[in-house]
């Protein structure tokens, strides 16, 4: 009989998620890559970021419109699933379980994730 673990995803405890609505993020990686930052500018639509702390150091990261859907539910505890559907629904079905994984394991590698709960 196979074994089925429910899987919940926790954030960072240092994460929070951000909605900007000039390119500020834009201009901070260019001043941490010192090169010449953009001019300040809005934006045609919000652009959603989250930032994090790991090693002391301050990182964040832009999200597109699907995978800050997922990383507000996720935080929310949602389970991986059922993230999984949400993703399908929002964007379609093909490739929606690669996409969500692709979130989840970029996530992990860049440390937003603090760990997960299971059932």
């Amino acid at each position: 009989m196979p074994v089925h673990v429910l899987i919940a995803l926790g954030p960072n405890p240092t994460a929070i998620r951000l909605t900007f609505a000039t390119n500020a993020a834009d201009i901070w990686s260019a001043l941490k890559n010192e090169t010449a930052p953009p001019k300040p500018k809005a934006l045609p639509e919000p652009q959603a970021i989250v930032v994090w702390r790991q090693d002391f150091m301050a990182r964040f990261r832009s999200l597109s419109t699907e995978e800050a859907m997922m990383w507000n539910e996720a935080a929310k505890g949602v389970r991986f699933g059922v993230l999984c559907e949400m993703v399908a629904t929002f964007a379609g079905e093909d490739g929606a379980e690669l996409r969500a994984a692709t979130y989840l394991k970029d996530w992990v590698d860049m440390g937003m994730l603090a760990g997960c709960q299971t059932d």
